[in-house]
């Protein structure tokens, strides 16, 4: 059976992330070599998601983060304000019902993109965590939340 029969219509499922690992702590620092590998996990881990759109951030380790998923996939990643998140819900509920999205974030915006998309609960991350996928599935029954892990474990 094909898995993609098993998702009930009019589910809007959205994969949140935080960028993978970063270079250093200036402002704009790329990705570092793991974070480059954890971009590729990520893109390994949701190639058959059905992905149809992803939300980045202005910085570029937001941006790279997302580079291999997007490519795969034929996608060109939206860009709201790290400052926002709110612009990045927004913008989902409006336009992206019923489809399948990643949005990444930072430490101190995981928990204000799952908390903005109905599913409170979610604590700010620290520095050391870049494992967490936490999968937000909007139905008319309710908001559901999921959390999981990708790549090499983190704190």
């Amino acid at each position: 059976m094909n898995n993609s029969s098993l998702a009930p219509t009019g589910v809007t499922t959205i994969y949140i992330i935080r960028h993978a690992e970063k270079l250093n702590a200036t402002p704009d620092t790329p990705l570092s070599s793991a974070g480059l590998v954890r971009a590729q996990v990520l893109a390994h881990v949701l190639k058959d998601a059905g992905i149809s759109a992803i939300f980045v951030t202005e910085f570029l380790r937001s941006r790279q983060t997302a580079t291999p998923l997007a490519s795969a996939n034929g996608l060109t990643p939206i860009k709201y304000p790290a400052t926002t998140p709110a612009t990045a819900i927004g913008k989902i509920l409006a336009n992206h019902v019923g489809g399948r999205i990643l949005a990444i974030g930072h430490t101190n915006t995981v928990d204000d993109l799952t908390a903005g998309l109905g599913a409170a609960g979610v604590a700010e991350m620290t520095e050391t965590q870049f494992d967490r996928l936490f999968v937000v599935q909007r139905t008319s029954a309710g908001v559901f939340l999921q959390r999981l892990r990708y790549g090499v474990a983190t704190p």
